[in-house]
């Protein structure tokens, strides 16, 4: 949100990252095969592993040398000197090998003497330099948090040189690429330096901030000066810089971002229905392939585990925020996928599935909860069909790259989901309602005038922190256990009851085993029918119709209500399931039917649950309860709709090897959703752009609206109420 603080943490991303993408990560970690091929052939007295040696005695001489120069010449010249004679020695280096690979004739000093320069640079200028800029441009309170951010960044970078510095050479038949990029680097950096970094030696962060301003920011901080001296009123800060006031552009980025985890779950569902296939094959890249069994337990731990975790979800997101939660969703999602690269064990593919239940609990718990708490009244349904949005496209995302890529090339690209959530999530900021829970009012109000792209004092801002804080005081006079107060009072019970039954009708609605097992249904429905499309390829479009529904909702959940979808939705796919189990059952005893009918159904059963079960379920729930019972409610809910997941797609397998097909399976699912359409038509109220209150008094019988207008009268005649 700060124009300079963003300007210094860019500074430090850069540093930390230069200082690690000089190259000397790799040359330290393989000095010695480095040497190895640049001797051969050279008459080099010096064996490879002493001419290491050589290079890591220069390394600490430029260490003893560097606090010299960085408080005589200062912090900007002695890295603009090192970052200069680092790139010069790679690009020199480089040119070596090019040379020495077209047979042209080039000393065979060379690669130690320009590697030993890079190295004595780095330990001189680019590594104390980027530590102490980044100590010295951030106050007390920033400092540790960028220090952590930034050596994560740089750790990313050191990882990916490390993994795949080895395998490029191989590939490109010596180490020249590289050492060119690491030149550029070097280069470009300079180049930054010179033109963006201020000198930090000696001088006070107002200082070092003054530099950081544009030459517009100093003359508006010169006019604000004189228009204070003048008494003069000045306008509170403004957030919404090019985009026009009022606008939700900044609500959007922020839903989209928070958003990003939800694609990484949707992925890892969408892996099961192309892997499991592979992986049970005779073209495993396994030894041995999978067993039923073992396929069906991975499927379903991920719901086993998330039973446990929407509880933890809610208690971080209540006690450390949010935006931390969040963080900590992307962490696991980031771990299971490094699982899955490191083993092919069965232990190793259920261990990361069970991390898989920890992000699907932060994808159904958190990611809703934030987007309810930034957003405005008139898109908070249109950014909360953002989850299933993403959901739906992390699926069919899988389904194609899972039919055209290899396995492990799959894997990579899924673990950069969650580590491009880490990075890009880091400049939003925490949801308002929980900065008010913990008394952070002000940071609130910035927080919302960010989002809502307008000025601090402005009245929609401040109506909007106020209601935030009414809702929060009110729920402040009911200080019990939270289950136990829902269960006490009868509204909120209605309420809940409603929350419960419509995320149980979301999981149990038969989209889960379709999607986790939708390459075997289509095996099933496609043998002896003649279609041309192989089962992966009907899973394909599959995916490609729940991402349409999703793509769709937000229209319809604004303009038709939440209501309305979720009982057209329902009963659409309701009958398509009954429609489904009945092809089974004919194809069973014979009777001729369409092939096409499978893939038409399940299809309009998955575009209905993308386009309202699955939205307006997860909407509802958010609107129908205060900040207090939000998280709470989001937990218990989503651990009773896991433990119908986790035995959907535990049993979904065997039970239909027991009866001989899926049509069993699928008439109860159509049961379900015929059902809950029967129950949203009479006990669920509209919430649509509307406040808690309105939503509660829709919820209230007729003798109770009754008694309050009795009471309302009789406070107005001055009676005493009992």
């Amino acid at each position: 949100e700060d124009k300079i603080l963003l300007r210094a943490f860019i500074i430090a991303v850069v540093l930390s990252l230069a200082r690690e993408v000089c190259g000397s990560i790799p040359v330290l970690n393989f000095a010695g095969e480095i040497f190895s091929m640049s001797s051969e052939g050279s008459g080099l007295i010096l064996t490879p592993n002493q001419q290491a040696m050589a290079l890591g005695v220069v390394q600490v001489l430029g260490a003893m040398l560097a606090s010299y120069p960085v408080e005589k010449a200062g912090r900007k010249p002695l890295f603009i000197a090192t970052a200069l004679v680092s790139g010069l020695s790679m690009c020199a280096l480089a040119s070596w090998f090019v040379a020495r690979e077209y047979q042209v004739f080039a000393p065979a000093w060379i690669p130690v003497v320009t590697l030993c320069l890079c190295i004595f640079c780095d330990a001189l200028g680019l590594q104390p330099v980027s530590v102490i800029v980044t100590g010295e441009i951030f106050s007390f309170k920033y400092r540790g948090s960028v220090m952590a951010i930034t050596m994560s960044a740089a750790s990313v970078a050191g990882f990916l040189q490390t993994l795949f510095f080895k395998p490029l050479v191989n590939v490109v038949g010596g180490p020249h690429v590289a050492f060119f990029f690491f030149g550029a680097v070097c280069l470009v950096t300079t180049i930054y330096v010179v033109i963006w970094v201020p000198e930090t030696k000696q001088r006070y962060l107002e200082e070092i901030y003054e530099d950081l301003k544009t030459k517009k920011e100093k003359e508006m901080d010169r006019k604000e000066a004189m228009a204070i001296e003048e008494g003069k009123m000045v306008k509170m800060k403004k957030y919404f810089y090019f985009f026009d006031e009022g606008s939700k552009i900044n609500q959007i980025i922020c839903a989209v971002l928070v958003n990003l985890p939800v694609f990484a779950y949707g992925a890892s569902i969408g892996w099961m229905s192309p892997m499991s296939l592979l992986l049970q094959s005779k073209d495993s890249p396994r030894d041995v392939p999978l067993t039923d069994y073992e396929v069906s337990w991975m499927a379903s731990v991920p719901y086993l585990v998330c039973i446990q975790a929407d509880y933890l979800m809610a208690i971080l997101s209540d006690k450390l925020g949010r935006k931390f939660t969040l963080f900590f969703t992307s962490a696991t999602s980031f771990l299971a996928w490094t699982i899955k690269l490191s083993s092919m064990e069965v232990w190793a593919f259920i261990l990361a599935r069970a991390l898989f239940g920890i992000t699907m609990a932060g994808a159904y718990v958190t990611c809703p909860l934030y987007t309810k708490e930034i957003s405005s009244a008139n898109v908070r349904g249109t950014l909360g069909t953002l989850v299933i949005l993403f959901h739906t496209t992390g699926n069919l995302f899988l389904y194609i790259i899972g039919d055209i890529l290899s396995y492990r090339t799959i894997l990579w690209i899924c673990l950069m989901l969650p580590t491009l959530h880490l990075i890009l999530f880091i400049m939003m900021p925490e949801s308002p309602s929980y900065l008010i829970k913990k008394g952070k009012t002000d940071e609130a109000i910035r927080a919302m005038a960010w989002l809502r792209c307008r000025q601090e004092d402005d009245p929609q801002v401040i109506s909007e922190v106020n209601q935030i804080k009414k809702e929060q005081m009110k729920d402040e006079e009911n200080n019990g256990f939270i289950l136990k107060s829902i269960l006490q009072d009868k509204i909120l019970l209605r309420a809940f009851i409603i929350a419960m039954v419509l995320s149980l009708a979301r999981e149990v609605c038969g989209s889960i085993p379709v999607l986790n097992f939708a390459g075997e249904i289509f095996y099933m429905a496609s043998e002896g029918s003649g279609i041309v499309l192989t089962p992966n390829q009907q899973a394909m479009a599959l995916g490609a119709v729940q991402v349409l529904g999703a793509s769709l909702a937000s229209y319809p959940v604004e303009k038709a209500g939440r209501k309305a979808l979720f009982i057209a939705t329902a009963l659409v796919s309701g009958l398509s399931m009954c429609a489904l189990a009945s092809w089974f059952v004919a194809r069973e005893y014979q009777v001729f039917t369409p092939a096409w009918i499978p893939l038409v159904t399940l299809c309009l059963c998955i575009f209905c649950d993308a386009l309202g079960l699955q939205p307006v379920s997860v909407i509802v729930t958010g609107e129908i309860f205060s900040f207090k019972y939000r998280g709470s409610v989001m937990a218990i809910t989503m651990s009773a709709a896991s433990v119908a997941a986790f035995l959907q797609t535990l049993f979904f397998k065997p039970l239909v090897n027991a009866v001989g097909g899926p049509q069993v399976a699928f008439y109860f699912f159509g049961a379900v959703c015929l059902v809950t359409t029967i129950y949203v038509g009479i006990w669920v109220p509209e919430t649509k752009q509307r406040i808690l209150e309105e939503i509660y008094e829709d919820l209230k019988t007729k003798k109770e609206k009754k008694m309050d207008r009795e009471k309302a009268l009789a406070i107005e005649e001055g009676k005493t109420v009992a």
